[in-house]
């Protein structure tokens, strides 16, 4: 596969992003950068990962506790 049509790939693919609070510049970033990405205003780990799962995102964290918690739900 060449790089254009790995480019073109991922155009395809709608590709979302939830991240917790202390992800704040990165945030910023990726929305500059044309990405969908969700930047809640809750705190709650169950409710981010349930959140992310609902709307099939791709979870952002820092937080090694939620990172554990992912296969709970």
């Amino acid at each position: 596969m060449n790089e254009n049509n790995f480019t073109e790939e991922i155009k395809d693919e709608e590709i979302k992003f939830i991240a917790d609070r202390m992800l704040g510049k990165l945030v910023k970033w990726l929305r500059i950068l044309g990405f969908d990405t969700t930047y809640p205003s809750f705190d709650d780990d169950l409710s981010l990962i349930l959140t992310a799962r609902q709307e099939s995102r791709i979870l952002l964290t820092r937080n090694a506790n939620l990172i554990k918690r992912r296969n709970i739900c």
